[in-house]
């Protein structure tokens, strides 16, 4: 057992956010082609996954739609407003698209000051000092990329960072078995062998990075107590847990929300839950 849950109380509460999307369509679509075994990219888990978190309020994507004519449609049943980056001769389409997607959210963030959060979907370090910028005006900074085509320098820049891949709905086409070989057609007179049952993956791996998580919980939530007075909130717990690591997120853990990990957590007494309204 890791931790003695007296004193940690969390409150479940949160407060809504609402979050101006961006998305660098180029650098998602060619990423997830390029990078997950040639899957088109689909919005709806990014937008999914933004829904958990706030109200999306502004949703912009931006690029040569000439080069993605049937991702339109998706697009636009999402109510994602399309930003037209035409290619012109002598100049670059990846720069103007750069350069019109940072102007729009630096306009946002000096115009509407009800939106306090931003998600920057790409991999491209050039938007870092976007980010930056973003945070220096006191607003919370999303990323969403594709892991293997994410730089990385953007993901520690923000307040949260998703890889596309590990997102809930995203399934990455596979020609790998599960221990990771390479598979191959059976030869006809090799069918009547019977294959021996796949090793089960050792138990105590998970376990132990159960117990490094419970670890960092137990650090923060004190930590957050000395530096504060009254109870540590869920989502204060979260936060602090996202700028120690950006890209944190609890399903690489084997939980489906916080609250969930949280309540494994409350029965191995590293905190104490307290319902709050």
């Amino acid at each position: 057992m890791i931790g003695n849950g007296a004193g940690r109380r969390l409150t479940l509460v949160d407060q809504e956010e609402r979050i101006a999307l961006f998305l660098d369509y180029e650098n998602l679509a060619l990423g997830a082609r390029d990078n997950l075994g040639g899957m088109a990219f689909d919005f709806r888990p990014i937008a999914d996954a933004l829904a958990e978190r706030g109200r999306v309020v502004v949703r912009r994507a931006y690029a040569d739609w000439s080069f993605f004519d049937q991702d339109r449609r998706m697009l636009t049943r999402s109510h994602v407003e399309l930003i037209e980056m035409p290619q012109r001769m002598g100049t670059s389409r990846k720069n103007a698209a750069d350069i019109k997607m940072a102007v729009d959210a630096m306009e946002l963030a000096f115009e509407r000051e009800y939106i306090s959060t931003f998600a920057i979907c790409t991999g491209d370090s050039d938007f870092t000092p976007l980010v930056h910028k973003l945070r220096e005006l006191n607003k919370r900074v999303i990323g969403v990329g594709v892991e293997k085509s994410t730089s990385a320098l953007l993901p520690p820049a923000c307040d949260e960072f998703l890889y596309y891949d590990r997102l809930e709905g995203v399934d990455i086409p596979s020609t790998r078995t599960r221990r990771g070989r390479p598979t191959r057609p059976t030869a006809p007179d090799q069918q009547h062998v019977e294959q021996e049952p796949e090793p089960q993956p050792a138990a105590e791996e998970p376990a132990h990075e159960v117990d490094r998580l419970a670890v960092l919980v137990a650090q923060t939530v004190a930590g957050l107590q000395g530096s504060s007075s009254g109870a540590v909130t869920a989502s204060t717990l979260k936060r602090t847990l996202l700028r120690k690591d950006p890209t944190f997120t609890e399903s690489d853990y084997g939980f489906r929300t916080f609250g969930e990990l949280l309540r494994h957590l409350a029965e191995r007494n590293v905190v104490e839950l307290a319902e709050g309204g």
